[in-house]
C-alpha cells in the first residue's frame, strides 16, 4: 500500500517528479501492516472494549493467511500490541470465523479479461515503459484494438510525444493512471521491450482478424441459406483479404 500525498495520483507525481514517486515506493506498506496501522488507530488498544473491536477486525484477516510461519509472525505482533498473550489469540482465532472481517468482498467477481484485453494492455504498459516504441504503432495497427485501448494508446502517444497538451478523457482517466503506476513499477530488460511488444501486437492482430472470419463465416453460411450469391461472393471475398492478412508463424 502506497500513502499518497493529498489530492495527488500517481500519474501527477510520476509528471511532476519520478524520485519522489520512488521515495513512496520504497516507504510502501505491506497490506497487513496497512491494516494493523488503520485499525489500531481507530480503537484504544489500552481498553478491554478497544481490545476486542481490534481483534474482530484483524483475526479474520490472520485467519486468511495461507503461509502458517506468516500467519505466527502476525500473531506475535497482535499479541505484543494488544498486550496480552499468545494463546489468548490463538484461542479466539480457532474460533474465529473469516466471514466475521470487515474486508468488503463482492457477490459479483469482477469479469475476467479476454486474452486480447490482457495482450492490450501488456502493450500499453511496454509503451510506456519505451515511449520510444510508440513509432511501432502505425495508423492501420489501431483497426485491430478495441475502441477503448484505441483511445488511450492515441492520447498516451500525443503525450510522450509531447505534440499535445491534452487532459485525458474523462471516463478514461483512472485506467491511464493505473497504467502509468504498473509501468513505473514493473521491471522489464530494455532489451526484452521490443521483442515483447512484437509479439503482443502480433496477436492482437491475429486474435481480431480470426474474429472478423468467425463472423463473416456466419454471415456466409447464412447468405447460402438464403440462396443470396451477391452477397456470398461479396463475403468470399472478404474472407479470402482477412486470411491473406493474418499475421506470419
Amino acid at each position: 500500500m502506497i500513502t499518497m500525498p493529498e489530492g495527488l495520483d500517481p500519474a501527477d507525481i510520476i509528471s511532476q517528479d519520478q524520485k519522489k514517486w520512488q521515495e513512496l515506493v520504497e516507504k510502501a506498506k505491506s497490506i497487513l501492516d496497512f491494516y494493523f496501522e488503520t485499525t489500531f488507530s481507530r480503537f484504544d488498544s489500552k481498553t478491554p472494549q478497544g481490545k476486542k473491536e481490534i481483534s474482530k477486525i484483524l483475526l479474520p484477516v490472520i485467519k486468511r493467511i495461507p503461509n502458517k510461519i506468516e500467519q505466527s509472525f502476525w500473531i506475535q505482533q497482535l499479541s505484543k500490541k494488544l498486550e496480552v498473550k499468545e494463546e489468548d489469540i490463538l484461542a479466539e482465532l480457532n474460533k474465529t470465523k473469516v466471514e466475521e472481517s470487515e474486508i468488503e468482498v463482492s457477490e459479483n467477481p469482477l469479469p475476467q479479461k479476454s486474452r486480447k484485453e490482457r495482450l492490450e494492455e501488456r502493450l500499453m504498459i511496454l509503451l510506456l515503459k519505451s515511449p520510444k516504441n510508440f513509432s511501432q504503432i502505425s495508423e492501420k495497427d489501431f483497426g485491430f484494438f478495441s475502441p477503448q485501448s484505441s483511445k488511450i494508446i492515441s492520447y498516451l502517444q500525443k503525450e510522450v510525444n509531447h505534440l499535445e497538451k491534452i487532459k485525458p478523457p474523462e471516463e478514461l482517466a483512472n485506467l491511464i493512471n493505473y497504467l502509468l503506476l504498473k509501468s513505473e513499477v514493473e521491471e522489464i530488460e530494455e532489451k526484452d521491450l521490443e521483442k515483447e511488444l512484437k509479439i503482443c501486437l502480433k496477436e492482437i492482430k491475429t486474435l481480431e482478424i480470426k474474429d472478423k472470419l468467425k463472423k463473416i463465416s456466419k454471415d456466409l453460411k447464412k447468405a447460402e441459406e438464403e440462396k443470396n450469391s451477391s452477397k456470398i461472393q461479396k463475403l468470399i471475398e472478404e474472407f479470402s483479404f482477412y486470411s491473406k492478412s493474418l499475421p506470419n508463424s
